[in-house]
């Protein structure tokens, strides 16, 4: 993971748009569960995130199942 993010930071709301890049190498399931445990380890306070939907997409069925294309947000396939 790439950012300046750290526990008890703060971050404030006009700030740039990017607080953290994460990138993951490894196979499938392996890449799956890094990011999904990474989500759902970010706490942001009042701060307001795209972390919501990144949980709810990794909540998906299709998407758990690795059936997304690059036009998921879009298509919802």
């Amino acid at each position: 993971m790439d950012g300046h993010l750290f526990k008890e930071h703060d971050i404030l709301p006009y700030g740039g748009f990017l607080i953290v890049k994460m990138i993951v190498q490894a196979d499938s399931k392996m890449s799956f569960r890094t990011i999904s445990k990474t989500i759902w380890e970010i706490i942001v306070g009042t701060t307001k995130t795209n972390i919501p939907m990144l949980r709810d997409i990794l909540k998906s069925d299709l998407v758990q199942r690795g059936g997304v294309e690059a036009h998921f947000l879009e298509t919802g396939t």
